[in-house]
């Protein structure tokens, strides 16, 4: 009747299905849970007993270790003392005098060792093969009737040949209970006699007396023969077998006294027990920790029962609340039937079959109607949906995408960068571009270079995370937004990391290319909120960051633009000079210190029309094309100068130009050059090219080839500015210079009181590889007196001349200028 109405009440409803399924699902996931988590904590409690009792057993076995320990090391000190080896050997005549000097000294070093130590009865020492004690005073010392070789201790001593411990015994003299600690004594390898104490044992019996873990247990003290020193039944010192005192403990012994620790399970008169044991090291006893393993199996059963409990709250409470929830969620469902009947007609989805008259098939009946009526139309459409939805994201993926790197493209970077800016946050864009791709392209080809700007793109994608956005810029430029934060720290962090991404070597086609880059950095909203102008920031940063001598990247700051303008000014009217004959040569003479004359005169250009120096429109020259134009200037200039001198003069006069690094770009130098001196008729030797080491430091193949071109043509080579920061003497072994000019840094530097070593340990290195030395920056007579007398071969500086124009160069060749001085 019962099972009928449950049978009922199920049936009808599918919650009550739901219900009646979860509670036995519960019901069963809880028994089994609870019999397999009973199971496992009772074998945790047991093992954590056993730990317990085993760490009790250590313990204790430590202190004991140390109690005899420390008494062990009073016999060892006793028995290498060298006065007692002595006494040792001599023997008392017939009055009973000792014959050693030192042995009243003795007696009275055993004396305080017994005054020192309370829980020594005894201190003494003796004679093999004699029953005279060495020490015989009562107050501290057995007398002559205690027969050491008597005792089996003694025997076991002089068997084992070494420190020994002896069974408790109750002593002869003192009636105490006590253990004796004996030491043989040798000397060339002979028993001669021995040392020991003798040690009253309660202390030891009082600290396992006193011992109790929980209700039943209790710690027992056995030696390594197997003799009970302490057992709480006993409540004494014991001098008995441990399987004399219990027949059924004969299988422990043997562990316990083979120096083994560890825990092991016995029966004992009916009582199942655990034992830890442990062992003493000092004497090789063993302590032991002993409790009922009933003790431990009822705590455990009170355990079981308290977690029983808990299921049964728990499954009752899980019970309810399924039910609860359950019953919510299909009245959800039942409201959910009721609307799609309201939206059949303009519902998209498949139909299902329908199994019961429950709620879900009411669902699913109003759901068949509503799929019959649209099916094949929502077929069709959903076919055209899914190829717009595809030629869409197509179309926005190219849009927004990199087609070879596959980042996203500066568009992209913009919509990003403008989501920021009007979200109010702050950030920075970086933008990388690479050094000497064109390198890669000229020497590589272009396929190589597309094949490595695409392992770029895959290292580069490695930063994009929550807080950075990467994309192409173009060309070899990317552009790296690192939002979150606009701090130094941050970016600077931020920077580290792409180094570290880009540091190893890309390897194309089996060609290992090591890159570097610059970085230009703007940071928002500080300097700027539109998004076009944080990007012209930051690549103006970078362009900085190119140009600077050993940066990789700079900040963006206003003075860049200032400077930028100003370059700008002068490169335009550098065009100009160049247009319109806005050069002109300057010479500054080379004295020669053993004639006085000018030898050599160097060019230097300057403006005609501007004001700027040389150090202000060089480098921007530099920076440019125009210093090609500009060097095959001063070429042509100095070679028609050194026409007119050749004509005009009987002295040989030689004329010195700089070369700049950038000019090792003009490919068509050196037939300009060629072509020039035929034109004029100038013997190559007149014109001497300067250049600096820095040439070589940054195109040392490329350099190498071009200055032994000029040497094979017959121009004169000399090593410029010498001292400056870059020079390395490996570089005169494979270029032929003709001389070398030391830096003013080093003039002025070297010549002031006792530096001047420095200086003539250079001219006479350069002087024994054949190379002359000019001085350069040379401004009093001091400097010149010092040169001179270290045989310096050539001065030039405003002691002799300023740089002067063509007009007065004549004027110059003649002078002596030694004469003045």
């Amino acid at each position: 009747m019962l099972g009928a109405i449950l049978m009922n009440w199920i049936k009808n409803s599918l919650s009550n299905k739901v219900i009646m399924a979860v509670l036995a699902t519960n019901l069963i996931v809880f028994l089994v849970f609870g019999v397999f988590t009973t199971s496992k904590i009772r074998k945790i409690l047991i093992q954590n007993t056993k730990e317990e009792i085993h760490k009790e057993a250590k313990i204790m076995a430590h202190q004991l270790d140390t109690f005899f320990a420390n008494n062990s090391s009073i016999v060892r000190h006793m028995s290498i003392d060298k006065d007692l080896i002595e006494i040792l050997k001599t023997v008392k005549n017939k009055e009973g005098k000792f014959n050693h000097p030192n042995f009243r000294e003795v007696v009275a070093e055993f004396k305080k060792i017994k005054k020192k130590n309370s829980k020594i009865s005894l201190v003494w020492a003796g004679i093999k093969a004699s029953d005279d004690l060495i020490i015989n005073d009562y107050d501290w010392a057995h007398d002559s009737s205690y027969e050491m070789e008597e005792m089996n201790w003694y025997q076991q001593m002089d068997k084992n040949r070494k420190l020994t411990y002896s069974k408790p015994y109750i002593d002869q003299v003192t009636g105490e209970l006590i253990i004796s600690i004996v030491e043989p004594v040798y000397k060339d390898d002979e028993l001669i006699g021995n040392v020991g104490i003798d040690l009253m044992i309660d202390q030891v019996k009082d600290l396992i007396a006193n011992y109790s873990l929980r209700e039943t247990g209790y710690a027992v003290l056995i030696t390594n023969n197997g003799d009970i020193v302490y057992h709480p039944n006993k409540k004494k010192i014991l001098n008995q077998n441990l399987t004399d005192f219990d027949s059924t403990v004969k299988e422990l012994v043997e562990p316990m006294v083979s120096g083994n620790s560890d825990v092991i399970e016995y029966n004992l008169e009916g009582t199942d027990k655990y034992l830890a044991f442990a062992p003493i090291l000092t004497n090789g006893w063993s302590i032991g920790v002993v409790i009922n393993q009933q003790e431990v199996l009822n705590e455990v059963f009170a355990f079981s029962k308290l977690l029983t409990i808990i299921f049964i709250i728990a499954l009752s409470g899980l019970i309810i609340l399924t039910a609860v929830i359950i019953n919510r969620t299909l009245k959800r469902v039942s409201k959910l039937a009721a609307k799609m009947n309201d939206f059949r007609d303009g519902d998209f989805t498949t139909a299902i079959e329908v199994n019961s008259n429950d709620e879900i098939g009411q669902l699913s009946n109003t759901f068949n109607q509503m799929t019959t009526e649209i099916a094949a139309a929502y077929q069709q459409l959903e076919a055209y949906n899914q190829e717009i939805t595809e030629l869409n994201n197509s179309l926005e993926h190219q849009a927004t995408h990199d087609p070879l790197t596959k980042l996203p493209n500066r568009r992209k970077f913009e919509y990003v960068l403008s989501s920021e800016l009007i979200k109010e946050r702050k950030g920075a864009i970086m933008l990388l571009d690479l050094d000497n791709f064109k390198e890669v392209n000229d020497t590589l080809g272009h396929i190589y270079g597309d094949q490595l700007l695409e392992k770029i793109g895959e290292r580069l994608l490695e930063l994009s995370a929550e807080e950075n956005f990467v994309a192409r810029y173009g060309g070899d430029e990317f552009l790296i937004l690192a939002r979150g934060s606009n701090s130094i720290s941050n970016i600077e962090r931020k920077i580290n990391k792409i180094k570290d991404v880009l540091a190893d070597p890309f390897l194309i086609r089996s060609n290992e290319i090591q890159i570097s880059f610059s970085l230009g950095i703007a940071r928002y909203p500080d300097d700027s909120t539109t998004t076009n102008q944080l990007i012209t920031q930051a690549d103006t940063a970078m362009y900085q960051a190119k140009v600077a001598n050993n940066q990789d990247y700079l900040y963006y700051n206003q003075q860049m633009v200032t400077k930028i303008r100003r370059k700008k000014e002068i490169r335009n009217k550098l065009k100009v000079a160049l247009k319109n004959d806005g050069f002109k040569l300057k010479y500054q003479p080379q004295v020669n210190l053993d004639t006085g004359k000018g030898e050599y005169f160097e060019a230097l250009i300057r403006l005609k029309e501007y004001d700027l120096s040389p150090g202000q429109f060089i480098p921007v020259a530099e920076e440019s094309s125009l210093i090609i134009d500009i060097g095959r200037w001063v070429t042509e200039e100095a070679i028609k100068q050194l026409a007119i001198l050749q004509e005009s003069e009987e002295v040989e006069v030689k004329i010195s130009i700089n070369f700049s690094v950038q000019q090792l770009n003009d490919p068509k130098y050196i037939d300009f050059l060629k072509e020039t001196l035929n034109k004029y008729g100038v013997d190559s030797y007149l014109l001497e090219i300067e250049i600096t080491e820095s040439i070589l430091i940054e195109k040392e193949k490329k350099a190498i080839k071009f200055l032994n071109q000029l040497s094979d043509i017959g121009v004169q080579l000399a090593l410029d500015d010498f001292g400056n920061g870059y020079s390395s003497l490996s570089n005169l072994s494979f270029i032929s210079f003709d001389k070398v000019k030391l830096d003013k840094s080093l003039i002025d530097r070297f010549l002031k009181g006792d530096n001047i070593e420095t200086i003539i340990s250079l001219i006479q290195l350069f002087h024994s590889i054949n190379l002359p030395i000019v001085a350069e920056g040379v401004e009093t007579k001091d400097q010149y007196i010092k040169l001179k007398k270290n045989k310096c071969d050539y001065i030039q500086g405003y002691l002799f001349s300023k740089p002067v124009s063509n007009t007065k160069l004549k004027s110059l060749i003649e002078i002596n200028y030694i004469k003045r001085f």
